[in-house]
């Protein structure tokens, strides 16, 4: 998943399919969940939350379920893993209002480390299709 530009495209090699979507007016949103910089007070507006702190995990879980029929459409459930040493999260998934899951995982994350501009270029092979989608 790459975010630049105004553009979030999501690729999908083994489908050898991509899908692009307009985020412009969105992605502050995104950066803020995704990165839970801030975001809980405004989440908790729209979702009930459930904290988990199993002794054997080396990871947090936070269950966020919508408290309206409304985002229940859209999105049923979220779930947000947070690593117990450095408070990152480590894996987002949600459950879209059809029952289609989503989840990302964060692997060999490294801290405020410099990152090469050319990584915010995604190249696609020329057989992967590209399906341009809209937010509705």
């Amino acid at each position: 998943m790459l975010i630049a530009d105004g553009m979030l495209t999501t690729y999908y090699p083994d489908l050898k399919k991509a899908e692009r979507i307009e985020v412009k007016r969105y992605q502050d949103r995104i950066f803020k969940y995704m990165g839970a910089s801030g975001a809980i007070e405004e989440l908790g507006a729209w979702f009930n939350f459930t904290f988990t702190n199993t002794s054997d995990k080396p990871f947090f879980v936070l269950d966020l379920d919508p408290k309206s029929k409304t985002i229940a459409k859209r999105v049923r459930h979220i779930k947000i893993f947070i690593d117990k040493k450095t408070y990152l999260t480590t894996q987002f998934e949600y459950t879209e209002g059809d029952g289609d899951k989503t989840r990302y995982e964060f692997l060999n994350v490294k801290i405020n480390e410099p990152i090469a501009h050319d990584k915010f270029v995604l190249s696609l092979p020329p057989t992967v299709r590209v399906e341009q989608m809209k937010l509705q």
